[in-house]
């Protein structure tokens, strides 16, 4: 006789068998009921339920445990009083454990039923044997395992006053998370963190190798305090002290009088005596004593003084820089160069009388407020009497003719005379006019510019 199970069951379905037998489906084989046609049957309240207007689907409970019918015939429904007729005035879904009402009910109706199966009342509570979500504690018996394979998702925190006995043949795989093992500190044992720092004061991580080696190499690179070879320069934070750098100073005070090369550094010492007039020079590497051969003209600067106290009479230039040179010409004259030279806040450019005379001087100043830099250039070559200088506008000055006042006999100023021959060019200034007395001759490739606006008479 073929029973003629469900080719895809799902846990807590039931099967009618041709035997007369109902089966209930646990997950992994089917279980005998009892004959559900002669067996006894188990009838269980189904909780009351307030409807609305939504035909459903509801929820079907005895004790506020879900219940699966197996069909619509298996539970007597009534509705407000009314007892309502299977498959035509509801359905139930016998996987869900639910029902639906085949029109809307009444808003605030109540329903309640009776539910006659052999089934189990509820399976929510139960864990197939296929697996699933536990969310309560299992206990093991103390001879049983547990096959950490069949384990997924993430464990739950174990109290560690529960566990009596680990040891490392007990873990045979895997790893315990640094979370659940205490940190090492100076006064217990545990996890240590290593690190590379070599200036941690941390008490709960250990140095690596490479961090113990750079201490190492830098102790050895140290000068230790009982003495040793320097192979470098020592830089001092200052000029040397007597109270801070006691032995230094004294070794600079030794040296500062230094009557030979030697006692000189960066100084080439090959040549301990230097030659009368040599002075020290940089040769690229080494300051050396060489012969002096300054950039002057010849003869002898008289004397170079310093707040009025001669400090030498030998010196022919005195070179700063290319910028600052100040010699002595053969004859005997200072000669400065230099880029420029400015003398600020109204500063004199004075010169003074023969000291046989006094200290009496004559000086030019500029301005105490100039809107703009102004530069004047002077003429290359002297005038000729009575002219006066003159400017372009530009700050180029050159010799012109003073432009002649009246004269006349004694002290008559009556006569205004001008010359008759025009050999030079000649603009008129501008919003002036101009008037000769004729006649006037232009020589050839003469010009006189008359601004706009002005007017040269000839009369």
């Amino acid at each position: 006789m073929a029973l003629n199970f469900p080719s895809s069951p799902y846990v807590g379905l039931t099967h009618d068998a041709a035997n007369g037998l109902q089966y209930y489906y646990d997950g992994t084989k089917w279980i005998s009921q009892s004959s559900y046609s002669t067996g006894a049957i188990n009838a269980q309240k189904i909780d009351n339920v307030t409807l609305t207007t939504s035909t459903g689907p509801y929820d079907l409970k005895v004790d506020s445990k879900t219940v699966k019918p197996h069909n619509a015939e298996s539970v007597l429904i009534s509705v407000n009083g009314v007892i309502q007729q299977p498959t035509t005035d509801y359905t139930v879904s016998s996987t869900a454990g639910t029902i639906t009402f085949t029109s809307a009910p009444t808003n605030g109706h109540v329903m309640w039923g009776v539910l006659y199966s052999r089934i189990p009342i509820d399976l929510s509570t139960a864990l197939s044997i296929t697996g699933g979500t536990m969310t309560g504690d299992i206990t093991f018996a103390s001879s049983q395992t547990l096959d950490a394979s069949k384990l997924t998702g993430t464990a739950a925190a174990i109290n560690g006053s529960a566990i009596t006995a680990l040891s490392g043949t007990n873990i045979t795989a895997g790893t315990v998370s640094s979370d659940y093992v205490e940190d090492a500190s100076i006064s217990r044992q545990g996890v240590v963190q290593l690190t590379d720092s070599t200036n941690s004061t941390s008490t709960t991580t250990a140095a690596t190798p490479n961090s113990v080696k750079d201490v190492k190499d830098t102790i050895d690179a140290a000068l230790p305090k009982s003495g040793g070879t320097m192979t470098g320069a020592i830089t001092l934070p200052g000029n040397p002290t007597a109270n801070l750098h006691a032995s230094t100073k004294a070794y600079v005070d030794s040296v500062s009088g230094a009557t030979t090369i030697t006692q000189l550094s960066d100084v080439d010492t090959t040549t301990s005596t230097p030659s009368s007039g040599e002075v020290l020079k940089w040769d690229g590497s080494n300051w050396a004593p060489a012969a002096d051969s300054g950039s002057g003209g010849g003869g002898t600067m008289t004397t170079v003084k310093n707040n009025n106290s001669n400090i030498d009479t030998s010196v022919t230039t005195i070179d700063f820089d290319s910028n600052f040179v100040v010699s002595e010409s053969p004859d005997h004259e200072m000669n400065i160069t230099l880029s420029d030279l400015t003398l600020d806040n109204q500063k004199d450019l004075r010169f003074g009388e023969s000291t046989s005379n006094g200290t009496n001087y004559v000086a030019l100043q500029a301005p105490a407020s100039i809107s703009s830099n102004v530069t004047w250039t002077l003429p290359a070559v002297d005038g000729t009497s009575e002219q006066i200088l003159s400017t372009d506008g530009n700050g180029v000055l050159s010799w012109q003719d003073a432009g002649a006042g009246a004269t006349g006999g004694s002290t008559d100023e009556v006569f205004v005379e001008n010359s008759r021959t025009i050999s030079a060019n000649y603009s008129i200034t501008a919003t002036k006019n101009a008037h000769s007395v004729g006649p006037v001759t232009i020589n050839n490739n003469i010009v006189v510019t008359i601004p706009a606006n002005s007017t040269w008479l000839v009369s």
